[in-house]
């Protein structure tokens, strides 16, 4: 999902990329959202 923060290609872009549809690239990035908070959360309490 670099290519989408990096504001190099749109999710359209990504999604025709890759041959799926728009809706499965926002899933991953919502998955990569979840996965980040919940690293962030675990070395917060580790700390």
């Amino acid at each position: 999902m670099s290519l989408i923060s990096a504001g190099e290609y749109s999710t359209a872009e990504v999604a025709k990329l890759f041959g799926v549809a728009p809706s499965t690239v926002y899933r991953a990035i919502q998955h990569e959202r979840d996965r980040a908070r919940a690293e962030t959360r675990v070395v917060v309490r580790a700390g």
